[in-house]
């Protein structure tokens, strides 16, 4: 008989098996395209899909072990670990430089093109710096993440250090939230503002509407999974709701994909284009084959009389 574990380790790689092409067919285009690459917050969220896809690796191999019901002597899902509270940090981050960058751009600071991309481009660094740092302590033994086959997930180590640990990175989470969230009202104040003080004047651009649309989104989904995981310690959650949980934590590679081709008709012309490109390889590819194939039936036709 097939366990729950087993179920839920091929869901989750399921989930991620289908995700990681379309992350990476978005990636492609906001890379590629020039209209998307010279747009600060596109950039933004462009890093912000790589540290999603370094999500999927580390749930990726947690669905594994779930599957096979071992852990490989502790290796595996430590470095699964490092991927997931690495990848959660940078997450929250990038989250906040576009909440960030919204504010600014509603608020119509006006500095160069040229200053707004090396802040930003020192900003983006120093993200991945601090994402480079928090994989390499939990490399260590005392701030290793253990995976849980009994509750599919992974979990903080047990110790004072590995507490202390624990309480630091879901304090600079939370508290990151609660900046893009004050950072939200604070955009959608400097609209309603505008908008009365400049009825004439003030022009609300439909894409970076869309673009602010999109981090809230992204904000709200973060804030309720993490506000599931950490109140979860306290509160007995049902085995249903374990799963629901379990289940949007591993969908969070989803959701910007997702948000790209629902509000960007733009990236959604480019990847049916490329979709459609990929059909027509395909297509010439198997008539190339058939036609060798009928070439050897003919020859050994050909050879046999």
């Amino acid at each position: 008989m097939v366990s729950e574990s087993t179920i839920l380790g091929v869901v989750y790689i399921c989930i991620i098996t289908l995700t990681a092409p379309v992350h990476l067919l978005i990636i492609s285009i906001l890379i590629r395209k020039q209209e998307f690459r010279s747009l600060t917050a596109y950039r933004i969220m462009v890093h912000m899909s790589i540290c999603e896809c370094s999500l999927m690796v580390g749930h990726f191999l947690g669905g594994v072990m779930s599957i096979l019901h071992v852990t490989f002597r502790g290796h595996l899902d430590k470095i699964g670990g490092c991927f997931v509270n690495a990848s959660w940090i940078g997450i929250v981050f990038f989250t906040f430089l576009l909440s960030l960058n919204r504010l600014m751009t509603f608020l119509e600071i006006k500095i160069s093109a040229r200053l707004e991309r090396r802040v930003f481009n020192a900003l983006l660094l120093s993200v991945w710096l601090m994402f480079c740092a928090v994989f390499a302590i939990h490399l260590f033994p005392e701030f290793a993440i253990w995976y849980d086959l009994t509750k599919n997930g992974y979990r903080f180590g047990k110790g004072s250090v590995a507490k202390v640990n624990e309480d630091i990175e879901h304090n600079v989470i939370f508290s990151l939230l609660i900046a893009e969230f004050l950072l939200c009202l604070a955009t959608v104040a400097t609209i309603v503002l505008r908008r009365n003080a400049y009825s004439t004047r003030f022009k609300l651009s439909s894409g970076e509407l869309k673009l602010f649309v999109q981090s809230i989104i992204i904000f709200t989904y973060l804030s309720v999974i993490r506000c599931a995981w950490h109140f979860g310690q306290f509160v007995q959650l049902s085995d249903a709701c374990i799963v629901a949980r379990d289940l949007a934590t591993q969908a969070v590679g989803l959701l910007n994909p997702l948000l790209y081709l629902t509000f960007n008709r733009l990236a959604l012309m480019h990847a049916a284009r490329i979709r459609w490109s990929f059909r027509s390889i395909r297509k010439h590819v198997l008539a190339t084959f058939r036609f060798h194939d009928r070439i050897f039936v003919n020859v050994v036709v050909a050879t046999s009389k």
